[in-house]
């Protein structure tokens, strides 16, 4: 019987040990010695994705809130710079070719799922918010 069973619950003492095993049913929760302090998230949305409009790559800078990315939208291609809110990454998306366009950037919100290797994201023209009919969805590859 381990000693959160004897006791009912855990000492700040015994919280370094606990929390990595038992995480108190909430995957997102840790602590150095203090209950329920958010811990950053082990998993990176770094990586090849598949999205409705084509390959996509993401990088997550060493500061866990930075991503720089490269996008192919059929003939097209261009670059993404967000920022990482929670599992929200907020930025921007910019066409690098064919240049010549006049809507060649604008903003990007995509919302990960909990395990970062899906997201459902919505686009916009310009400086305007991202428009909900604008979708742009994408899953991870694994490799």
């Amino acid at each position: 019987m381990t000693r959160r069973q004897q006791h009912g619950f855990v000492t700040w003492q015994d919280w370094m040990y606990y929390a990595p095993v038992v995480r108190y049913q909430h995957p997102t929760y840790a602590s150095h010695g203090y209950p329920y302090q958010p811990l950053h998230r082990v998993w990176s949305i770094g990586g090849d994705w598949q999205t409705n409009y084509g390959p996509m790559n993401l990088r997550l800078l060493e500061d866990r809130i930075t991503v720089l990315g490269t996008y192919q939208a059929g003939t097209s291609h261009g670059e993404i710079m967000g920022a990482m809110h929670g599992t929200t990454m907020v930025g921007h998306w910019r066409r690098l070719y064919p240049a010549g366009d006049r809507d060649n950037a604008g903003r990007i919100e995509f919302r990960f799922n909990a395990n970062g290797d899906v997201f459902d994201g919505n686009w916009s023209y310009g400086n305007t918010a991202p428009d909900p009919s604008k979708k742009w969805t994408g899953t991870k590859i694994l490799r």
